[in-house]
């Protein structure tokens, strides 16, 4: 799991995180940062036996990089702007060794909603775009009642292109899962969305795992087939399912 806070300047305050990772997740960390050459800061600490780290870099996501994915943001229009501000950048990231992707993706969560706490946050680079971070912060609240906070992990990107608007998943992969992709519909941009969201959802919280040729409903009937093939957003290989005629 990896996400990089975009920081206004290239600075962060250590301390400011590790109170408000104990206040809002009762998660202490008692050890202290290491500085490096090149203004570079690394925090590495044990929760639970999982690995976490935060790695301040005092420069902007190399490449254009962050403003790019911004810019695939059709939830927060100032996005690209945003990103475009950034001086520096937090790297947030959790191994979760023997505690397997569901506990480690709930730890990553709450590491990067503890970082956004910092003054100076302009955004969250995740799952291939950018997220507001107060939009990140709300959509952890999952977690007080033990659930997944699938919109933080898991992006439902929308294109459009001749044939129709397509959507795909972006974040299932760090779960172990093969993302999905859905082309060329007619539906409208919040179907689209919610039915993404429902096949995400379906696929984390059951712990499903969809193969070549099978098919999948969610109403008495419906029978949508699965198909296995190269991705036309993603590289690599992509499940494809069909958009039901009737949502």
């Amino acid at each position: 799991f990896l996400a990089f806070v975009l920081l206004e300047e290239p600075e962060w305050d250590p301390e400011a995180f590790k109170r408000a990772l104990r206040d809002h997740w009762g998660i202490p960390c008692m050890t202290e940062p290491e500085d490096g050459e090149d203004g570079e800061s690394t925090l590495v600490f044990e929760v639970e036996g999982m690995l976490a780290a935060l790695s301040l870099y005092p420069f902007p996501v190399p490449h254009g990089e962050a403003e790019e994915a911004a810019g695939r943001c059709y939830l927060w229009p100032e996005a690209e702007a945003a990103a475009r501000r950034h001086k520096g950048q937090l790297l947030v990231s959790v191994l979760g060794r023997e505690a397997g992707p569901w506990k480690a993706a709930a730890l990553q969560v709450k590491l990067v909603c503890a970082a956004c706490r910092q003054r100076g946050t302009l955004g969250v680079y995740a799952n291939g775009t950018v997220y507001q971070p107060e939009f990140y912060l709300n959509a952890s609240q999952p977690m007080e009642d033990g659930e997944l906070p699938l919109l933080d992990l898991v992006w439902m990107g929308l294109y459009r292109r001749e044939e129709g608007l397509c959507g795909y998943t972006d974040g299932l992969a760090a779960f172990g899962k093969e993302e999905i992709e859905v082309l060329d519909t007619q539906a409208a941009p919040g179907d689209l969305h919610s039915f993404l969201l429902d096949l995400a959802s379906y696929v984390l919280e059951e712990d499903v795992t969809f193969h070549d040729g099978e098919t999948i409903g969610f109403t008495e009937g419906q029978y949508l087939s699965i198909s296995r093939s190269a991705g036309v957003w993603h590289d690599g290989m992509t499940l494809k399912i069909p958009y039901p005629e009737e949502p």
